[in-house]
């Protein structure tokens, strides 16, 4: 008798290469959304995340210090400060903004309430940190006095017996641009997030030059003018890794449709596999394992049924 063509042929249902393709696709155009900030140079890099901190994390933390153990009850405590300064850095009109880091410092040097401790660490902050980054010197910043700045800065606040809840956060906020600066710095890729922060922070900093400037001197004119060229440099980063996003999500949509289409087609070409089946299930003998196979080829996707089966 013939040999009768092998059923099983008919029902391997191959999954389109297509769909395979489009995943493919997917993974290979769809990379995390970052960019790397090749113009700026890594020693500018570190003069703005210490500038950074030096302004929004130490400078607040010395406020509150200061206004806990100056509150004497003669006239005030911002008034009682002055008697510490020079003429020209006693213009401030309370602990906040207007009393800017150098002047802060100077009061914790000049104020023998103070430990001991915590006026070393001032003088010394002040003179490696404060100084240096407003003399805006961009050759100075090397990988040893960027590493030494978060050591001192550190060591400042542990010294100030801050409380627990303060110190914990203050020393957190440093950790936390410590390693954002390791990012900044590492040459690869840094993501729209940490991005977003650099610009933030940088048209903040930029604002306490623009009013320091009018006053003091010309080095924060030039702190000003080099901080406006990095949030240029930030925000086109920034503008072009939204683009960048757009540009992926369209293309996810795109694989997304074709995908949905494939498997649209592989549904039709399932049931078509099925009724050429039950159109030749006559030559089946029905047994309980064949009824079992017909539920799953109806309830799946698809099935690939190995054997043969000779008349």
């Amino acid at each position: 008798m013939a040999e009768k063509p092998s059923i099983s042929d008919s029902y391997k249902l191959p999954i389109p290469q297509s769909i395979p393709d489009a995943v493919d696709e997917i993974t290979s155009n769809s990379p995390l959304v970052t960019a790397t900030p090749a113009d700026l140079d890594d020693n500018k890099k570190r003069w703005l995340v210490v500038g950074i901190c030096l302004h929004s994390i130490i400078a607040p933390a010395l406020r509150n210090y200061i206004k806990a153990k100056c509150d004497y009850t003669i006239k005030d405590a911002v008034e009682l400060s002055k008697l510490f300064q020079p003429t020209y850095m006693a213009h401030y009109t309370g602990f906040d903004e207007t009393c800017e880091t150098n002047a802060l410092l100077e009061l914790f040097i000049n104020i023998d309430k103070f430990a001991p401790d915590v006026r070393t660490d001032a003088a010394e902050v002040r003179r490696h940190l404060r100084n240096r980054w407003a003399h805006c010197d961009f050759s100075e910043w090397g990988a040893a006095k960027y590493s030494n700045a978060f050591s001192l800065m550190e060591k400042f606040v542990l010294d100030m017996n801050l409380s627990s809840n303060e110190e914990n956060q203050t020393i957190g906020k440093l950790k936390k641009w410590e390693i954002n600066g390791e990012q900044f710095l590492s040459g690869t890729t840094v993501g729209f997030e940490l991005f977003n922060e650099l610009r933030q922070q940088t048209c903040v900093l930029g604002e306490y030059a623009r009013q320091i400037a009018t006053g003091t001197d010309d080095n924060f004119t030039r702190i000003n003018n080099e901080l406006e060229k990095i949030q240029i440099l930030l925000i086109n980063s920034i503008d072009q890794l939204q683009k960048d996003l757009e540009e992926i999500d369209k293309r996810v949509k795109a694989q997304d449709k074709i995908i949905e289409n494939q498997h649209t087609q592989l549904g039709k070409f399932a049931q078509c596999e099925i009724e050429l089946w039950r159109e030749q299930e006559v030559m089946f003998v029905e047994t309980p394992v064949v009824k079992d196979i017909l539920q799953i080829i109806e309830s799946k996707h698809s099935v690939l049924i190995v054997g043969t089966w000779y008349w």
